[in-house]
């Protein structure tokens, strides 16, 4: 097993940016029970239902009935927690991770902790570290939770924040716990694993940097992508909410800021170190080009609990103002039965968009074994660079080990390690020639072109002009595309090929 644990840290065909933790609890999930579908995606769907847990007992500690339950309905309807939830990637517990540091920082600022408690939190929040890279962005507002928070057995209220002799040596010990633990996660696992290599393509190909340009532009883009995050854009919509969205959010991390600066609310302190701290920290990682924040949903997963949590506190005086002139039950009933439907709204809203969304998938599975299932003598399997790895796992877990294959060289998204070595034909420098040299070397009676279907919003949305011209370049090779099967985000095309005697 250690061979299989190494090669899973220390990946030698792809950059590894996945966490050390998580990858352990994928290899104790598949060593209990097998490799399948349900294994492999089991870590991130019971992370995502974790996070709703979780962080509704957070916000139960901060807002009133029926705040707190709206802000717990859309949060567990967010579009993109439920996508994420359903695939191998880390996304699921990087939102776990941050409802965690939520509960925990509201713990510590609105309770009274023994020695003990403060020492079990911090041992908490190292570990998640080796759980989620994000972790390290809630750090600070870790350490401020613990030098403001109250002793067990005082009198004085937690809202004081007081800082104590105890609170000064339970920080010390956080901050010397904190930089072994992120020093020995970035020099052990993530500096082996050429981090350097993901910075540059996001940089080059994506501008993904806050900063990446004027502020001017890039900050609205930030805001964009934090809106998206909260309510995904549709095409049918001819305005974006996003200006309001980012505007209560703002609201929400000014109030927390003044009342905690006057000491006029116990839960301020809250608010600031568990929604503004963290997204300030992630803004300013961005800034120094450590951590990609722009225009991609599932970078910030992490910052939906923040977000909700200054939603909910921006919303809160106009409610509580709101239900303090509806002297009458039954407004205030209508009011409640209101925000009731709105998250009934949300639930549903967020089905809607599974619904249209439902081709968003890529089918390898499905696709590899209709090759596997139709192959026949004198076929051939070219497999695009961008889907190597799927096809590396998904014959090995089929035990298919097809006997002609070429594995291109081209288009393989970010960050491939030894390609060269790997693809068939290294001199290839198009996608058009992948497909040439395919034929050229195979001579295949049928040829299997298993393709990203370059679908807008995907990856593979660039390679659209390529595969709309695939015709033109099979026609003077004597061969002709005989068939064409969608498995959502992912294409295969069946060619057949004439040779001149």
């Amino acid at each position: 097993m250690a061979p299989s644990v190494a090669q899973m840290v220390y990946y030698n065909h792809w950059v590894q940016s996945t966490p050390i933790l998580f990858l352990l609890l994928e290899r104790v999930s598949i060593g209990f029970f097998g490799a399948n579908e349900i294994t492999v995606r089991m870590i991130p769907w019971l992370a995502s239902l974790a996070s709703a847990v979780i962080f509704c007992d957070a916000v139960r500690r901060l807002f009133a009935f029926p705040l707190s339950l709206a802000a717990v309905a859309l949060f567990s309807a967010n579009y993109w927690a439920i996508k994420y939830a359903q695939e191998l990637k880390q996304y699921g517990t990087d939102l776990l991770v941050s409802a965690i540091f939520l509960w925990l920082t509201c713990v510590a600022c609105t309770s009274t902790l023994t020695y003990r408690k403060r020492l079990a939190i911090v041992w908490s929040a190292g570990l998640m570290c080796y759980l989620s890279l994000p972790a390290v962005f809630w750090l600070p507002s870790v350490v401020f939770a613990l030098a403001f928070a109250g002793e067990s057995g005082s009198a004085r209220p937690a809202q004081r924040y007081c800082i104590t002799r105890k609170n000064v040596r339970i920080v010390i010990i956080a901050l010397v716990f904190f930089v072994l633990v992120v020093g020995s996660n970035y020099f052990l696992f993530i500096y082996p694993n050429h981090p350097d290599i993901i910075a540059r393509d996001w940089e080059l190909s994506y501008h993904a940097y806050l900063g990446s340009g004027p502020l001017s532009v890039s900050l609205p883009r930030f805001f964009r992508t934090l809106s998206n995050l909260i309510i995904p854009r549709s095409s049918s919509w001819t305005i974006s909410p996003w200006w309001v969205i980012t505007g209560f959010i703002v609201v929400g991390a000014a109030r927390g800021f003044v009342l905690a600066h006057r000491r006029r609310d116990p839960r301020a302190l809250a608010v600031v170190l568990g929604g503004a701290v963290p997204l300030i920290a992630g803004a300013a990682a961005s800034i120094l080009r450590k951590y990609p924040i722009l225009d991609y949903p599932r970078l910030v997963l992490w910052m939906l609990p923040p977000c909700f949590v200054l939603l909910c506190f921006a919303a809160e005086p106009a409610l509580d103002r709101v239900l303090s002139m509806l002297h009458s039950q039954r407004f205030r009933s209508a009011i409640s039965s209101t925000i009731y439907a709105c998250c009934l709204l949300a639930v549903g809203f967020s089905f809607v968009l599974m619904a249209r969304q439902r081709g968003s998938f890529e089918g390898n599975r499905e696709m590899f074994e209709t090759i596997a299932r139709s192959w026949k003598r004198g076929d051939c399997l070219f497999v695009h660079g961008g889907l190597s790895e799927q096809f590396a796992l998904y014959s090995r877990w089929m035990r298919w080990d097809p006997p002609c294959l070429y594995l291109g060289n081209t288009d393989w998204p970010c960050c491939p390690l030894e390609r060269q070595s790997r693809a068939t034909n290294p001199a290839a420098q198009t996608f058009h020639d992948d497909v040439a040299s395919a034929i050229a070397k195979t001579h295949p009676k049928r040829l299997w072109l298993a393709l990203p279907s370059g679908t807008a919003g995907t990856w593979s949305a660039g390679l659209r002009p390529l595969l709309d011209r695939l015709p033109d370049t099979l026609k003077p090779l004597g061969c002709q595309i005989e068939k064409t099967q969608e498995y959502g985000d992912v294409t295969l095309k069946a060619v057949r090929c004439l040779y001149p005697n």
